[in-house]
């Protein structure tokens, strides 16, 4: 895979308070978690970075609060709309974090598989099903050892994220394609015509 020079790990979130998962959270277990950030394989600590992708909704006091923790390896793009550039973004990071402990089908987990990246996600029943329990990406726990021990995994398991961005397209299709969803929904009329 071309990796973008210094782009190590990506995230797509909102900077929103109260959200059970925000993104400081992520940021700061990430940080507690001494990560590595190397540069294009080679463990180091000074030229990778961690990537924010997304930005509030709104201006307040607590989303600048959290932009104050951007440093020489944690970016904050702000909002991107480019289809250019988010498809850059994904297709060049070396793992796409995924932190989004609520709700169903994740739209930015759907375009991470299309964009093959491997996905690191947090361990909840959603992203389990997205991920096929584990076929297309790795978990981990919401902790900051659980971050710690999944980022060195993936550094240290560097074939193994190759793989994961191989067949991440296939996730994708395999359960999210048109025909399947057709399936799906004949699959639940022939049941309930039969009741």
């Amino acid at each position: 895979m071309d990796e973008m020079p210094g782009m190590r790990f990506g995230h797509a979130g909102t900077i929103v308070e109260g959200k059970a998962d925000t993104t400081a959270d992520k940021i700061e277990r990430m940080r507690a978690a001494s990560l590595r950030l190397g540069s294009q394989g080679v463990r180091t600590t000074h030229d990778d970075h961690l990537v924010i992708v997304g930005d509030a909704p709104f201006s307040d006091a607590w989303a600048q609060q959290v932009k104050q923790l951007e440093g020489p390896r944690v970016l904050f793009t702000g909002y991107v709309t480019d289809p250019l550039v988010l498809a850059s973004l994904y297709s060049h990071c070396y793992a796409y974090f995924h932190g989004h402990e609520f709700g169903g089908t994740n739209p930015a987990m759907l375009k991470a598989l299309g964009y093959g990246c491997a996905i690191l996600a947090l361990n909840t029943p959603f992203n389990q099903e997205m991920l096929q329990h584990g076929k297309h990406g790795w978990y981990f726990e919401k902790t900051a050892e659980g971050v710690k021990t999944l980022v060195e995994q993936a550094e240290a398991e560097a074939l193994q994220m190759d793989v994961l961005r191989k067949t991440a397209r296939q996730g994708l299709t395999e359960k999210y394609s048109w025909d399947r969803v057709t399936e799906q929904y004949l699959e639940v009329f022939h049941r309930l015509a039969k009741k």
